[in-house]
């Protein structure tokens, strides 16, 4: 539901915007209407009063943001612990493969714990370099008007892109869309779009969204349309800037 207030995308049926707190006073909101958005420094109407802290925690929540994330030790020890009981097991029953479970459990669970904060931390610091590059004000009240797609899989403003649980990226920096179909044993069973994004903070593949496979063909079209024309849009407001 679109707050008419301030363009806020709301839950469907909420008795006021969790951005503004204007009250919907059970008005029907076309969830469809864009909302237009404007460059930096190119605002043409007086900015409405946006709750920022609402807004930021319902986009850290929404993309999966945690700008100082920590390794998880409960994590590392669990699989400590786990692969030391195995390998006891396996050492009391002189059973090699028991052995052998214990120290994979171990050793490789806990390098996977590692893998994953160092990525979390990594991802982290992007996001911090966007929100010092673009203003992390102008992309939370980007992230208040941007309209869902895909079953609310990802949402897209006049300038980025939310991906659930992935983060937050330029449309301008979209270099490539693909439409992926996904197998198993040589059998469809599904598609997942992915966009190639290439910025100053590196080059990555994120996943946008997955579709239904029969309708897939006519989804991924309309959704990479869309993805272009915004992209137009950025580029055109960001030469205005310049």
């Amino acid at each position: 539901m679109i707050c008419p207030a301030c363009g806020g995308n709301n839950l469907e049926g909420a008795d006021k915007c969790v951005f503004c707190n204007a009250p919907f006073n059970g008005v029907p909101v076309n969830m469809q209407q864009p909302v237009q958005s404007a460059a930096p420094g190119y605002n043409t109407q007086a900015a409405p009063a946006y709750n920022y802290a609402a807004i930021a925690a319902e986009m850290y929540k929404y993309c999966s943001i945690d700008l100082d994330p920590k390794m998880s030790v409960a994590g590392i020890v669990i699989f400590a612990v786990l692969g030391a009981a195995i390998l006891a097991v396996g050492i009391m029953l002189s059973l090699m493969p028991f052995i052998l479970v214990g120290l994979g459990v171990g050793v490789v669970g806990s390098l996977i714990v590692f893998a994953v904060c160092k990525t979390a931390q990594k991802e982290a610091v992007r996001t911090r370099n966007l929100f010092a590059a673009d203003g992390e004000q102008f992309i939370l009240q980007e992230f208040a008007s941007a309209q869902s797609f895909a079953n609310d899989q990802f949402r897209m403003s006049g300038f980025y892109i939310f991906a659930r649980i992935k983060g937050v990226y330029r449309t301008v920096n979209i270099t490539k869309i693909t439409r992926v179909t996904e197998k198993t044993n040589f059998i469809p069973t599904g598609v997942h779009l992915d966009a190639n994004i290439d910025d100053e903070f590196g080059s990555t593949v994120v996943t946008l969204c997955r579709l239904h496979l029969g309708k897939s063909k006519n989804e991924a079209d309309d959704l990479f349309n869309e993805i272009v024309a915004r992209k137009q849009f950025a580029y055109e407001q960001y030469s205005k800037n310049r």
